[in-house]
């Protein structure tokens, strides 16, 4: 009689362990935050008389609506998010011409990320090998129109994470 309450009770620590660590490894995952740092207008409530003085072109097309973004994009997860099947990518409504995305800053920073604007400069990708836990880098987009910043929604395709990633602004008081 001892010993079968021996082994059941050791059939249940197994099983209380075994448990433990299933959960314990499923809430060790990979995350993919893409903040937005600023969105702005620059000439956005400017005079109309100032306006109509400024003149803005880019490459011969004259820049009506400048509209600028900055996105600190981070791994916010306990997982490596490694073997892209596809890149990031952020598309831009048909209204929005992108003008230049730019790689402001990368930690750490040997952090390889390379930017490409599409042909039709409506969206970007990015692409990484590796982006440790805690790794981020910030890019920098001037678009002419104005983007709705809540309808925006990144793309990615890789293990582990959803296959659309909408950026948030972050909260002043983390």
């Amino acid at each position: 009689d001892w010993s079968s309450d021996v082994c059941s009770s050791d059939l249940g620590v197994i099983a209380t362990v075994w448990v433990s660590a299933y959960y314990f490894r499923r809430s060790i995952q990979r995350s993919l935050t893409p903040y937005i740092q600023y969105a702005s207008s620059p000439f956005k409530g400017i005079d109309e008389d100032v306006k109509k003085s400024l003149k803005i072109t880019y490459r011969d097309i004259p820049i009506d609506d400048l509209f600028e973004i900055q996105f600190l994009i981070a791994n916010t997860g306990d997982k490596a998010i490694r073997d892209l099947i596809e890149p990031l990518a952020l598309t831009f409504p048909d209204d929005c011409d992108l003008l230049d995305a730019s790689l402001l800053h990368t930690s750490p920073q040997e952090l390889k990320v390379t930017l490409e604007v599409s042909e039709d400069r409506h969206s970007f990708k990015s692409n990484f090998p590796l982006l440790n836990s805690g790794d981020f880098f910030v890019v920098k987009v001037l678009l002419n129109g104005e983007a709705d910043t809540k309808n925006l929604k990144f793309s990615v395709l890789v293990d582990e994470l959803p296959r659309l990633i909408q950026p948030i602004f972050p909260n002043p008081g983390e």
